[in-house]
């Protein structure tokens, strides 16, 4: 049978759909229902936040679901108070509660009487002990998303923690069952490209929090580490390698560091909030030693006789990326010449 996890999105790909996050600002301001969550987003993406004003000036009602009282509560219709960490819980919860005020998306969808069922097995009386929202509240805030035309805004907490496949697979369960556009956000200008990777990475790879907590136990003899990040003292590698583009406390700690070009000494593309492909162009050469992170990872590939790293320019990772990744397989890389 399915569990509540056993995503639509699951059923929907059996059917031969596939998961959209590409949108356009319009969408925001067009809403009748917004549902916003993972994210204080006057802070994080203020662009993105006066959409939503305009979409609530215009009457739209949102929704705000996070542990804190935010900036942008004062202009909720709604606002949830979870507990931390249980979004997954509470979109099963919201879900199993559109469930029941009947009709819903996904209906055509293979397996759906069986998605149904699993979810009826949820116990709507422990959603105020497991989520800190009672029943009525839930029941409260899946009529108000079942209403009209409506968006959904996922931010970096939900889409850049070690929850993010439950959360995005529950969180994408709720739009098919709202028919909502599911937008999901990163803090980086290339997030959504990071994400689009993400969602097709191998299910063994360890994510950040557990490589950490393997550094500081000593399981890990070498540690590559590519960018800025603020490890402590107790992390340790008997072989450290470092590649940034500023000297940093990990650069001094480490055995080898690789000097990487910034943005504006290499040429390539990144992927905006709104889904579309940009091309960035260098605007002066590498300094010192520096060169591109693309370069300086497939040299050090081809040093290890490993095939496949050929490449001549970031184009022809482009073109790569466009096989390996459907996200990518729509992209006109003549159009960025």
């Amino acid at each position: 049978g399915f569990s509540p996890l056993d995503s639509l999105s699951q059923l929907a790909k059996k059917n031969g759909i596939k998961p959209s996050y590409r949108f356009k600002l319009e969408d925001i301001a067009r809403a009748e229902v917004i549902f916003l969550t993972g994210t204080e987003l006057p802070i994080s993406h203020p662009i993105l936040w006066l959409e939503v004003l305009k979409a609530v000036r215009r009457g739209a009602k949102l929704v705000v679901a996070s542990p804190i009282d935010q900036t942008g509560n004062r202009h909720a219709s709604l606002w949830l108070p979870i507990k931390q960490g249980s979004e997954d819980l509470l979109f099963q919860y919201l879900a199993r509660s559109v469930l029941d005020r009947g009709k819903t998306g996904g209906q055509d969808l293979e397996g759906f009487i069986s998605f149904r069922r699993a979810l009826k097995k949820l116990d709507l009386s422990k959603a105020s002990e497991e989520i800190g929202i009672d029943e009525q509240t839930l029941s409260h805030a899946a009529e108000v998303l079942a209403q009209g035309k409506s968006c959904i805004i996922a931010g970096i907490e939900l889409t850049q923690i070690s929850r993010e496949s439950r959360n995005m697979a529950a969180l994408w369960n709720l739009s098919l069952l709202c028919k909502s556009q599911l937008i999901p956000l990163g803090m980086e200008s290339n997030g959504r490209g990071i994400f689009e990777l993400s969602r097709n990475e191998s299910r063994g790879a360890k994510l950040l929090p557990e490589i950490i907590r393997d550094a500081k136990d000593g399981k890990i003899k070498a540690l590559y580490v590519i960018g800025s990040y603020p490890f402590d003292q107790k992390v340790k590698a008997e072989f450290l390698v470092v590649q940034d583009s500023f000297f940093s406390d990990a650069a001094g700690r480490a055995d080898v560091v690789l000097p990487a070009a910034t943005f504006a000494e290499t040429d390539g593309t990144m992927v905006n909030v709104e889904g579309k492909l940009q091309k960035f162009t260098k605007v002066i050469q590498p300094l010192g030693e520096s060169k591109p992170d693309w370069w300086i990872l497939s040299q050090l590939a081809k040093k290890m006789r490993k095939q496949g790293f050929d490449y001549k320019k970031s184009k022809d990772i482009l073109k790569e990326l466009k096989i390996a990744v459907p996200g990518f397989a729509k992209t006109k890389t003549k159009d960025l010449d």
